[in-house]
């Protein structure tokens, strides 16, 4: 896409499924790149801030992974994608595409990019 104004972003990242907050906070930090979700919060929902969220990203996060079994890749997988669609559907970051790779024993590594298009 033309319209794509997000430098080329990569990723690669350890997931231990057996550790909760750690999924969290990872899963945070790969869609706080967008400071619209993170910090702005002319772009969070009316309610974000009054449900005790941080911001709107926190609460894509929270909201994606409640009551969710996390151990399970197969579960993990739809929710990395919920959350990562918070970018990926934007054309600020045009294309965005991910790679989930079970290693076994409760770990999975997920490589991810996004923008990159300069031809602006």
């Amino acid at each position: 896409m033309a319209n794509c104004k997000s430098g080329l972003g990569l990723g690669l990242v350890k997931f231990e499924l057996r550790n909760r907050e750690d999924i969290e906070s990872k899963l945070y930090s790969i869609i706080a790149v967008d400071c619209d979700l993170s910090e702005n919060e002319d772009y969070f929902r009316e309610d974000t801030l009054e449900l005790g969220y941080e911001s709107e990203a926190h609460r894509l996060v929270a909201e994606a992974v409640k009551d969710k079994d996390l151990t399970e890749v197969k579960v993990f997988e739809e929710v990395f994608e919920e959350v990562f669609s918070a970018i990926s559907g934007q054309e600020y970051f045009d294309d965005c595409d991910y790679k989930v790779e079970d290693m076994g024993s409760g770990i999975v590594m997920v490589a991810y990019a996004y923008g990159g298009n300069y031809s602006w």
